[in-house]
């Protein structure tokens, strides 16, 4: 099974404040990283697996504390771009932000997105798909 990332955008809800924005970046082994510049930022990656399916994994920081979400089973229409302002200003999916998080899609799939501890201080996010 594989994954694509088919769109990738970023929210700086503390724009006119004090957060520096954030950004997606994709090295030549195809990890992405998300750069956050501070809180009220986020991300969000809208992915096809092999089989069709696609789901979206939002990754935020606020107050010092990372966030996460996962959409599944979602319509064409429902893009990273119209999903992503949900998630602030009492949008419909602003309580659905996690310290991690599972769904199962109607296949049967399972998308996990957690933090992994380093030592280095740079926490990545798994995201799993199986």
């Amino acid at each position: 099974m594989s994954l694509r990332c088919i769109f990738s955008v970023t929210w700086d809800f503390a724009f006119q404040y004090y957060a520096n924005g954030g950004a997606w970046t994709e090295d030549t082994g195809h990890k992405l990283t998300l750069i956050l510049g501070g809180s009220g930022t986020s991300g969000i990656l809208r992915i096809r697996a092999s089989s069709g399916h696609t789901f979206s994994v939002v990754v935020g920081y606020h107050n010092s504390d990372f966030w996460y979400d996962a959409q599944v089973d979602l319509p064409d229409d429902d893009t990273a771009a119209k999903l992503h302002p949900e998630y602030y200003n009492s949008g419909k999916l602003s309580s659905q932000a996690y310290p991690s998080i599972e769904r199962k899609n109607s296949a049967g799939r399972m998308v996990k997105v957690h933090l992994q501890s380093l030592p280095c201080g740079i926490p990545p996010v798994i995201i799993n798909y199986s």
